[in-house]
């Protein structure tokens, strides 16, 4: 078990702290496993297709050019700074008010599956987004 310390400066959003635990708390599952995770239950391969579709098909805003991105990329850890300057976000605080939403809407209608994954490199200054080659596929069927 890790543990992991996030320093909340004063004034931030409620938004902006809601993502960056749901950040710090999440991982992506993937189509073989059926552990916990999260308190969610891992998908089976048919629900993780499913859940795939779904969350990109019900999709709005700069949701659909995140996950497009992240397909075009897939099985690469893409730093957020990356993230956010492909998606045009002026601010640091997008990405992860983008997140939060996603994530809320993650657990209302995937039971907490995520298309991708939110990591922590080793060995680098900040965290990563990483879609895997399954996932990346079947979004990109469905352009």
């Amino acid at each position: 078990m890790n543990d992991i310390h996030i320093h909340l400066h004063p004034g931030v959003s409620p938004e902006v702290a809601t993502a960056a635990v749901q950040a710090a708390r999440h991982t992506t599952p993937t189509p073989a496993k059926a552990e916990e995770n999260g308190g969610h239950t891992q998908p089976d391969p048919d629900q993780f297709e499913e859940y795939i579709r779904r969350s990109y098909t019900e999709s709005w805003g700069k949701a659909v050019p995140l996950l497009e991105f992240l397909a075009d990329n897939p099985g690469r850890p893409i730093p957020y700074t990356e993230v956010s300057e492909a998606l045009g976000f002026p601010t640091n605080r997008s990405l992860p008010g983008l997140l939060g939403s996603f994530g809320k809407r993650a657990n209302h209608r995937y039971h907490g599956f995520w298309p991708f994954e939110v990591v922590k490199v080793d060995g680098s200054d900040g965290w990563h987004m990483v879609m895997s080659q399954e996932a990346a596929d079947i979004i990109n069927d469905l352009r």
